[in-house]
């Protein structure tokens, strides 16, 4: 809906009901153990009221929220950049640049449906907050400004009937989300039930007792059976609602992922922004033939009591079409990716594994034997498989280093599969706990933008090695991308503009960070050595103090990180003269119109 006010627009008018009957329900919900208190405490009318006026306490700050937030929220497309107002009594402008925007989802719950509205939600890789959260929109408008920002990244926004003829690269129906429903592991929801029968049991050991003599042990099997099952039928429900008529397509550079029964999901990825790959492949789903692919951005969100990095999530995909899939979002990786020469652990990281599962799993068989003799005397046999379990785990470790690519495989019955994009390599870091440290070994985290990897268990010297491999592989594409994509433009008006907006500062802010983070140096890249800089004592020094069983720092654990300079402005100041020069020219032309202006 247009705004009157030099081309900011509004949300939908219908947006306000849309947004306040989701918020109400999740103020309610968040309100379960105050409800349950205020129902058995409570008594009489004047008790009555009083509980009323509590619980509408509560519901009146989120409601007047959603209801100043849909009166003062205006956005607009303003020299190719997204800027959204909001805020009453505090106003804040937020600028969105269009290369910073990692990927752009529509999403339209029932209630959106129901209105002929959509939720719009722009994300970068700023935190964990949705930056451009627009909800909601009229389906033309939505479609609009998702045409305006392609348009801003140089992409040619397509027609709706040319998306709706996109080539589709995976669709799963209902028997193929049945598959996967049913494969999840829902071994939490088995443990509560049998928590809460043997909580309503436990209160009265006289029940208990008569329960048990009129089951005995065929009807404890057989409600746990029960249990199981219906953990199942529960995961296949969840499945076929979360990812109902899925589809992935292809639409020029990006990935569209659409899903959902209730609440539909429509989410684009360039492929150009895509850091990891994670093919997941438990013991049941290998056994059925399929598994299950994330392919994740840089942008991240709070959800579920914890930061989720997955952007799409393909349920099924057939074993022999794994290879195909992946490629289509890191298009230079090896097709079969089981078929790689993995460099395999430590062969002291089995013992640490068994150490470390035997510390956890003998108290609890000790524990179970003595509350819950002579039953608990089948708590030992977790012993042997935790045991076999770890063995089986060390043989399928491994990682496989390409010129483009990190690939880290761990797990055997829930195998995983994880390849990183290096250009993507935001850091590197060894760890090394205690008993690592005792011997010898370590382990080698890669982080990128969006989430990170922690390689198998390895020697300490080969994880620095490794570190210092993959840090100037990184730093080696990244230069090749820079010299591909040419300088960035440099903004001659930035500074002969009057007054800026509030949101306007946040492209200087990030031309000065990136021009800061140029200038940093990664540990164990001699690419980025500076000129007239040769190996000497001191270098010889640092080399052995990070080369040293105990790492460097005495007690805790030991860790050592390599930066990475990251952004469109990353590169190698000693291979790449003129960028150097290019910089200095513009801080020359920047302090030149400083002093004009003074």
């Amino acid at each position: 809906m247009a705004g009157s006010e030099e081309g900011w627009r509004t949300l939908h008018p219908a947006s306000v009901l849309v947004n306040l009957l989701p918020t109400a329900w999740r103020a309610l919900r968040s309100l379960w153990p105050l409800a349950i208190a205020l129902v058995i405490g409570g008594a009489g009318r004047d008790v009555a009221l009083t509980d009323f006026l509590i619980v509408s306490m509560f519901l009146v700050l989120p409601v007047a929220r959603t209801i100043v937030h849909w009166a003062t929220l205006r956005y607009r497309v303003d020299r190719g950049q997204l800027v959204i107002r909001t805020g009453l009594l505090n106003r804040q402008v937020r600028t969105i640049p269009p290369e910073r925007i990692q990927n752009v989802e529509l999403v339209r719950n029932v209630f959106h449906r129901m209105s002929g509205l959509v939720e719009l939600r722009v994300e970068t890789a700023s935190g964990t907050d949705i930056e451009g959260m627009l909800s909601a929109l009229s389906v033309e408008d939505a479609e609009l400004l998702v045409r305006q920002l392609a348009e801003a990244r140089g992409r040619v926004a397509r027609d709706p009937t040319e998306e709706a003829d996109a080539p589709v690269l995976v669709a799963n129906g209902p028997r193929e989300l049945l598959r996967y429903g049913l494969s999840s592991p829902r071994f939490s929801l088995v443990l509560v039930g049998m928590g809460l029968v043997y909580e309503m049991l436990a209160s009265d050991v006289d029940r208990m007792q008569s329960t048990w003599a009129l089951l005995g042990a065929l009807g404890a099997i057989v409600g746990v059976l029960g249990l199981v099952l219906g953990a199942w039928f529960f995961g296949a429900a969840t499945a076929l609602v979360r990812h109902w008529d899925y589809r992935l397509t292809r639409q020029d550079d990006r990935l569209v992922a659409e899903e959902g029964l209730l609440t539909r999901r429509r989410v684009e990825l360039p492929t150009s922004k895509v850091q990891l790959v994670a093919v997941h492949e438990p013991f049941v789903r290998r056994w059925l033939g399929f598994g299950s692919v994330h392919i994740e951005t840089a942008a991240a969100r709070e959800q579920g009591g914890g930061t989720q990095h997955a952007e799409a999530e393909i349920p099924v995909v057939e074993a022999s079409a794994l290879g195909d899939v992946v490629r289509y979002a890191l298009p230079d990786v090896p097709r079969d990716l089981q078929a790689l020469p993995y460099h395999p652990p430590h062969p002291s990281a089995l013992l640490r594994a068994w150490v470390g599962g035997i510390a956890v799993t003998v108290p609890l068989a000790l524990v179970a034997t003595v509350l819950l003799f002579p039953y608990g005397l089948l708590a030992w046999v977790l012993v042997p498989i935790d045991l076999a379990s770890s063995w089986l785990d060390h043989r399928h470790q491994g990682w496989w280093v390409g010129d483009r690519h990190l690939v880290s495989r761990t797990g055997w019955w829930v195998r995983s599969t994880r390849v990183v994009a290096l250009e993507k390599l935001q850091s590197a870091d060894v760890v090394q706990g205690p008993l690592q440290r005792r011997w010898g070994l370590a382990t080698l985290r890669i982080r990128s933008a969006g989430s990170g990897v922690a390689l198998p268990t390895q020697a300490w010297e080969e994880a620095l090695d490794l570190e210092a491999r993959l840090v100037r592989q990184a730093v080696s594409l990244l230069g090749t991308s820079r010299a591909h994509d040419g300088p960035p433009p440099v903004d001659h008006d930035e500074h002969a503009r009057g007054e800026e907006e509030p949101g306007d500062a946040l492209g200087h802010a990030e031309h000065e960070e990136e021009r800061h983070e140029h200038d940093r140096v990664p540990l164990d890249a001699p690419a980025l050595v500076a000129p007239g800089v040769h190996d000497g004592d001191a270098a010889d020094q640092e080399d052995q103090r990070r080369r040293e069983p105990g790492g460097p720092r005495d007690g805790g654990d030991a860790t050592v990180e390599s930066g990475l300079p990251h952004g469109p402005r990353a590169g190698l100041e000693e291979e790449q003269p003129p960028l150097e020069e290019e910089h200095q020219a513009e801080r020359d032309l920047e302090s030149g119109d400083h002093d004009s202006q003074a």
